[in-house]
């Protein structure tokens, strides 16, 4: 019993010491690169037929659909 007092203890003490008030943090967000954007106007989102049946989706992630 007198363990199970002093470890009750001492993980009451952790806890309510770990429980102390936040502090806000100012957090900026990130401005886009140019270049990032400008490149990704070159793709438009669209659906090619390269041949009968066979569609390749472009723009619409970050690799081409064959479909």
């Amino acid at each position: 019993m007198k363990y199970f007092f002093s470890i009750f203890s001492l993980s009451s003490i952790i806890f309510f010491i770990s429980c102390s008030s936040e502090k806000e943090i100012e957090r900026t967000l990130p401005t886009p690169n140019e270049d990032l954007i400008s490149h990704s106007s070159e793709f438009v989102k669209e659906i090619i037929e390269v041949t009968e049946g066979v569609y390749v989706a472009v723009g619409y992630s970050l690799a081409n659909s064959i479909l």
